[in-house]
């Protein structure tokens, strides 16, 4: 007999679909991790961001214009038309471009209120760094996994859009001023602070992106998912997004510096977290770090 947890049993007794979000960074694992959840029957669709500001047409929304996403998971059609695919899922994903302000951190925080389960996605902030301004959004699907066809991943109905050919797509080096960096690097840290207040005391999970195995062993385990470990270490053996080519450190300039105030930072996350230090207290570090280290130039 399947044990249920006191949580999942008061939403089937409030009559509640279970409903959950990846919160992470543009280029943290999103992608893979939603599309294992997926095959191992937690469906997600669509990726839900703050405000415009990619081209990838019909697979963002847009959270500033919704009040709820737990709300509007439930009213996705796409998730409505697989029944049995409970928990639904979404992704939310900040932009490394733009500084999110105390306003909108709030407004954040608010359209994620319970009783939506939440799943903070973490990774290197250098490797973000890279990824996000030299590579862009480009991923590598195995479309004959075994767990393809039960993922049903809805954005592969819009390939051009999501870039299948990451494989072969160039990285470019990077050409802009050591600030400019630095501000970048800012805005990731900001972002996860932001996820870190939007999880507050809650129970939920961080995945890392260095430990993906071992992190999504625990996310099957929070969503109580009916599978054993041995179906999530099969999948694992064979995923259907697989990570592309290690970007060289050279795209970026001023390299030694910044990657050290990168490293930096997001040591001062994960031991944060594992810690369960206060959001603030992480941020203020981190903060300082970007602050005081002085520039290569």
């Amino acid at each position: 007999m399947e044990m249920w947890s006191a949580s999942r049993l008061l939403d089937r007794l409030l009559g509640r679909k279970r409903c959950y979000a990846l919160m992470s960074n543009a280029r943290a694992g999103s992608t893979f991790v939603s599309a294992s959840l997926a095959a191992l029957g937690a469906r997600c669709s669509y990726e839900y961001s703050w405000r415009p500001f990619t081209d990838a047409g019909d697979v963002n929304r847009f959270l500033r214009d919704i009040p709820s996403l737990y709300e509007a998971i439930q009213r996705d059609n796409r998730l409505l038309q697989h029944p049995s695919a409970e928990p639904y899922g979404t992704k939310l994903t900040l932009p490394i471009y733009e500084l999110i302000g105390d306003d909108e951190a709030k407004r954040i925080r608010k359209a994620c209120r319970r009783p939506l389960l939440l799943i903070h996605l973490v990774r290197n902030y250098w490797e973000l760094l890279k990824s996000n301004l030299s590579r862009g959004v480009a991923h590598d699907y195995d479309t004959t996994a075994p767990g393809w066809k039960r993922a049903g991943v809805d954005f592969a109905k819009n390939p051009e859009k999501v870039g299948v050919d990451g494989r072969d797509k160039p990285c470019l080096f990077v050409n802009v001023s050591e600030k400019a960096v630095r501000d970048y690097l800012n805005n990731l840290v900001r972002n996860d602070y932001i996820f870190n207040l939007t999880l507050g005391a809650r129970r939920g999970v961080t995945m890392r992106y260095e430990a993906t195995s071992e992190d999504l062993h625990r996310a099957v385990k929070y969503l109580e998912l009916p599978v054993e470990g041995r179906q999530v270490d099969a999948l694992l053996a064979r995923p259907m997004v697989r990570k592309l080519p290690e970007i060289p450190d050279e795209v970026i300039p001023y390299t030694e510096t910044t990657r050290g105030i990168a490293n930096d930072c997001y040591r001062v996350l994960v031991d944060g977290k594992a810690n369960r230090e206060s959001a603030a207290k992480i941020y203020a570090r981190q903060v300082q770090l970007i602050e005081t280290t002085p520039y290569s130039s």
